[in-house]
């Protein structure tokens, strides 16, 4: 049951990670290209979330046994993923052509209005993938349910934006923002409950 539910939530969050690429690409092809760019360029950090919780997960789990919870682990795993997140967030603001410019060369930065949106998409859903690793390893099945509604609404939402690159990384902004709130007070709920355990 505790891998169904890992796999499941990997899935889940593997497709939140791309839905707005395979959308957008769908939508409007022939800007794939440069919104595929900004995606990558922003995805650094869920992978640098994927990593940390690799930390998170063994240290909620040995708490969890001792009938505690491990919310400054969790605390100190986010401040460490916000170094990285602040950094880029910070060059999507100031040099967001510069920066597409650097990494993928000049002729990939027509998405680059998109590029402080999706990277901070990606920072809640880097902290959406902290607070799931964290609620799996409490044995909570909630998140599931969260993450798959979370993907369900993604899609219209995309959809919506009609493949244009600014407003598709909004849309998934609002989507990426909404879900990290809900799984964060999930995660809050639950340590709430070990502490009257």
């Amino acid at each position: 049951m505790e891998v169904g539910a890992a796999l499941v939530a990997l899935a889940l969050l593997g497709l939140l990670q791309n839905i707005d690429v395979l959308l957008q690409g769908r939508l409007a092809p022939d800007r794939s290209g440069s919104y595929a760019a900004v995606s990558v360029a922003s995805k650094v950090i869920v992978l640098a979330a994927v990593v940390l919780a690799g930390f998170l997960l063994p240290e909620a789990a040995d708490r969890r046994h001792l009938g505690q919870h491990a919310l400054h682990q969790l605390g100190a795993t986010i401040a460490i993923l916000l170094v990285p997140a602040v950094g880029l967030l910070f060059a999507a603001l100031i040099a967001p052509d510069k920066l597409l410019s650097l990494a993928f060369g000049p002729r990939f930065t027509d998405a680059s209005g998109a590029l402080l949106p999706l990277a901070a998409a990606m920072t809640c859903l880097g902290a959406t993938v902290l607070f799931t690793h964290y609620l799996l390893a409490l044995g909570e099945r909630g998140v599931l349910l969260a993450l798959g509604l979370a993907a369900a609404a993604a899609v219209p939402l995309m959809l919506w934006a009609d493949g244009s690159p600014t407003a598709t990384a909004r849309a998934d902004l609002a989507c990426q923002a909404t879900l990290a709130v809900v799984t964060g007070l999930s995660v809050l709920a639950a340590a709430r409950r070990t502490g009257r355990a």
